[in-house]
């Protein structure tokens, strides 16, 4: 749900703090043991304008984590027809 923007569903199984302004940078913490277990917090950090995710940080329980980055983004770039063929 955290890579579509479920916002509802998202807040009804995360804990969301708001931890920087500027980039506006979310951590979300699993709301149910179960899944802290797996996933300690997840990172998302936006771009300036809010237009698209920068940077998605996955912690894990076992602290290892997880750093993923977009870089070079494009937004509604037009494809041409046979693209996908």
């Amino acid at each position: 749900a955290w890579t579509t923007a479920d916002f509802a569903f998202l807040q009804a199984q995360y804990q969301i703090t708001l931890l920087r302004q500027n980039p506006p940078t979310l951590k979300l913490v699993p709301q149910e043991a179960a899944a802290r277990q797996l996933i300690s917090s997840l990172e998302i950090r936006f771009s300036a304008d809010c237009r698209y995710v920068e940077q998605i940080v996955i912690r894990e329980a076992d602290r290892d984590y997880t750093v993923i980055k977009f870089l070079d983004v494009t937004i509604n770039k037009p494809l041409p027809p046979d693209y996908f063929y």
